[in-house]
């Protein structure tokens, strides 16, 4: 029913010793909160970059488990990835058109 936390465990200024109980229920939704592996690594960007189709899909899988900063970094990375393709694309195409016509 209840779950003991000591001061070590919280982010809020307590005296020493001193041990604070919080339910269940809300101990779950603050550890759902904040994922442990949630970190927001610029790995993820980077990786997203290079390949934006996987970012994209590692993104929504983020998204579904609640790890909004992977989410972030990884959705950054896809977007940006399919623009600088499209650009490339872009650059490419009016070439073409300009040696053709």
């Amino acid at each position: 029913m209840f779950r003991v936390y000591s001061v070590e465990g919280l982010p809020t200024p307590c005296l020493f010793g001193r041990v604070i109980y919080v339910p269940d229920k809300l101990a779950e939704e603050e550890f759902l909160i904040h994922p442990t592996h949630d970190t927001g690594s610029i790995w993820y960007t980077i990786l997203s970059f290079f390949l934006p189709v996987l970012g994209i899909i590692a993104a929504f899988l983020f998204k579904k488990f609640k790890h909004t900063r992977n989410y972030k970094k990884c959705m950054k990375g896809a977007v940006t990835g399919f623009a600088v393709i499209g650009v490339i694309l872009l650059i490419f195409l009016l070439l073409l058109w300009r040696v053709v016509a």
